[in-house]
């Protein structure tokens, strides 16, 4: 799935997953795998994409957290991996 120029996304079903590692799947619906965060461009988009995550079987990990400078929703996808999309004031990154 593509993200973007500079983004790529591969979804894999658990059979071809399995050729890909020798350790067990993790039961998603008691631990956490992992966390994978998505920049976006604005506070819009991180709305869009927690929005569309839900929206199709997702459902959210944690509330929304606004710092002002940093905004950011969470949210588990269908198979209970947990995502996570945000924006930083890109004024503060460049000048961090």
């Amino acid at each position: 799935m593509i993200l973007s120029d500079d983004a790529f996304v591969m979804l894999l079903d658990e059979r071809r997953f399995a050729d890909l590692t020798r350790k067990r799947r993790c039961d998603t619906t008691t631990h956490s795998e992992g966390l994978f965060a998505l920049s976006c461009a604005s506070r819009r988009e991180v709305d869009a994409l927690a929005d569309a995550a839900v929206a199709a079987g997702g459902k959210p990990a944690m509330e929304p957290e606004d710092h002002g400078f940093m905004y950011g929703r969470s949210f588990y996808d269908p198979d209970g991996q947990h995502g996570e999309a945000f924006w930083m004031d890109p004024e503060l990154v460049r000048s961090g």
